[in-house]
C-alpha cells in the first residue's frame, strides 16, 4: 500500500504542475501574436510530413527513371577482430542510388525511409544495375563533386562524355603533385572533406 500512496502523491504533483502549465498556456494564447504563432506551428506540423513524403516520392521517381552512372566504393569491414575485408558497393553519381542500402537494412529495427526506397528499387530491378558501369573506384563524394562540376560547365554533355572525363579526373588528381593552396581550393570547389589527398 505504501508504494501506491507514493505513486499517487507523485501523480498529484505532476497533475498540479500540468494544470499550472496549462493555465499559463491559456493566458499566453490570449496574446494575438502567441496565438498566431501556435496556429502557424500547428500548420507547419501538418504540412511538413506531407512535404517529406512528396520529397521521397520525387527521389524514388528520379532513381527509377535515371540512366545510372555507377561508380564503385569500398568499405573496410573488420571480422573477428583480426582481419579486415574490403566490401565493394556501387553508387549512381546522378541520383544517389546505392547498393549498400541492402546491407544497411539487415538487422535494423529502424530503417531510414531513403534506404527503404533504394532497397525496393534494387529489388524491382532484381539487383541488376542498368545504365553505365564505369569501374571507377573512388568515393561517392569525389565522383559526385567532379560530375556536378562537369554538368555545371557543360550542361549538354552526354553521359558517355561525362564518364570519359570521370575516368580521367580522379587518376589525374591522385597522380599530380599539388600545392596546399591548390588542394584547399579543390576541396572547396568539390565540397570534399578536409582529409582529401
Amino acid at each position: 500500500m505504501e508504494r501506491i500512496e507514493e505513486l499517487k502523491a507523485t501523480q498529484k504533483e505532476l497533475m498540479d504542475q500540468l494544470n499550472e502549465i496549462g493555465n499559463a498556456i491559456n493566458q499566453l494564447l490570449k496574446d494575438a501574436r502567441v496565438k498566431d504563432y501556435v496556429e502557424k506551428q500547428n500548420l507547419w506540423d501538418k504540412l511538413m510530413p506531407k512535404y517529406q513524403k512528396i520529397q521521397l516520392e520525387i527521389l524514388k521517381e528520379e532513381m527509377k527513371t535515371c540512366n545510372h552512372i555507377w561508380i564503385k566504393s569500398e568499405i573496410n569491414r573488420v571480422w573477428d577482430g583480426h582481419r579486415t575485408d574490403k566490401e565493394e558497393y556501387h553508387t549512381c553519381i546522378k541520383c544517389g542510388l546505392d547498393t549498400h542500402a541492402i546491407d544497411r537494412l539487415y538487422g535494423r529495427a529502424i530503417v531510414a525511409p531513403l534506404d527503404n526506397i533504394m532497397y525496393s528499387l534494387l529489388q524491382e530491378a532484381r539487383f541488376r544495375r542498368n545504365g553505365i558501369d564505369t569501374d571507377i573506384i573512388c568515393s561517392y563524394e569525389l565522383a559526385r563533386g567532379i560530375y556536378d562540376g562537369i554538368r555545371k560547365e557543360h550542361p549538354d554533355i552526354t553521359d558517355e562524355q561525362a564518364v570519359r572525363y570521370l575516368k580521367w579526373a580522379p587518376r589525374n588528381i591522385r597522380t599530380n603533385k599539388v600545392t596546399d593552396g591548390v588542394k584547399e581550393n579543390r576541396i572547396k570547389r568539390l565540397k570534399l572533406e578536409p582529409n582529401f589527398k
